[in-house]
């Protein structure tokens, strides 16, 4: 999660998802996953129902993943495709959404 706040700070974009961007961000750990800090958030979640022994915090990851995959991946993605058009298709195709 740290790590895709740097990169965002580093190319002066608002890691917010409803901001606006100027760019796709393709280095560092976005060249592995679309979705870092979403995922960050999962694998956090998970950890935190496994390390505190309460099983419906783990399935409750089942709804984040829902919604963040609904109301925010999902309308983010046709925005990126909206305003980059080829070249977020191209980086659709080589980097996967999770891992």
């Amino acid at each position: 999660f740290i790590i895709s706040i740097n990169i965002f700070n580093k190319v002066n974009e608002n890691p917010i998802p409803t901001s606006s961007t100027t760019q796709i961000i393709s280095k560092s750990i976005y060249k592995y996953t679309r979705n870092p800090m979403y995922l960050a958030m999962l694998i956090l979640q998970v950890g935190i129902g496994m390390f505190l022994s309460m099983i419906h915090i783990i399935f409750f990851t089942i709804f984040t993943y829902i919604v963040l995959k609904y109301y925010v991946i999902l309308p983010e993605e046709k925005y990126l495709e909206k305003k980059f058009k080829t070249e977020y298709l191209v980086y659709k195709k080589i980097v996967r959404r999770w891992f």
